[in-house]
């Protein structure tokens, strides 16, 4: 994310230090938002599946489906703790791309929730 300008090398910088590690989520207009951060790996996937869970809750949630950069294992223990409160399975468990994981660093995970169009 210091790489890609969302954060100042300062705070990268600090973060690093203190081994911290942000959950990103995005608003509606596509923007990386800081929604929560954590000291170890299993803290942050409880985060991730917390905000999942709550946003399954509404309506329009259809699928999901989880990427990762070298967290295999880990994506799928999250896919089947998503699994078995959604009923659903992931449409896919993928590692994410060179150019995404030079930006998003060693160790993503993320899930990716596709929603039906609001009728607005």
């Amino acid at each position: 994310m210091v790489r890609g300008g969302r954060v100042s090398r300062l705070k990268g910088f600090a973060a690093s230090l203190l081994n911290l590690k942000p959950v990103i989520t995005l608003d509606s207009t596509g923007k990386s938002v800081l929604w929560g951060k954590s000291f170890t790996r299993k803290a942050n996937d409880n985060k991730i599946i917390h905000v999942v869970r709550e946003t399954a809750k509404k309506p329009g949630v259809e699928e999901f489906a989880v990427v990762h950069s070298a967290l295999e294992k880990e994506a799928v223990k999250v896919a089947q703790e998503i699994t078995a409160f959604t009923g659903k399975k992931p449409l896919y468990i993928s590692s994410i791309s060179p150019v995404i994981s030079l930006n998003a660093g060693p160790k993503a995970l993320s899930v990716v929730l596709l929603r039906k169009p609001c009728d607005n």
